[in-house]
């Protein structure tokens, strides 16, 4: 999900489709691509963050039927480089 200016909603849009799949018992990962500003890490405290996953080797967070896994981020650059 991506906008061109804030305060648009992206964070409360994906939070809301995430649970809606989740409530039709799809399994949901919710990765927090937003290195500036993260609003999905920041509400949700994730145990794993994506530069965890993609330069540690940590295993990712499992979602079961109908639960969500979310990956956070620690943020302060743009990218992951």
């Amino acid at each position: 999900i991506s906008s061109m200016l804030p305060q648009e909603g992206r964070t409360f849009l994906a939070l809301n489709l995430a649970y809606a799949y989740a409530a039709t018992n799809k399994s949901v990962l919710l990765i927090d691509g937003n290195f500036t500003n993260t609003s999905i890490t920041q509400y949700t405290k994730p145990t794993v963050s994506l530069q965890d996953y993609l330069l540690q080797n940590v295993a990712p967070p499992q979602a079961t039927v109908g639960e969500i896994a979310i990956m956070g981020n620690t943020g302060g650059d743009t990218t992951l480089f």
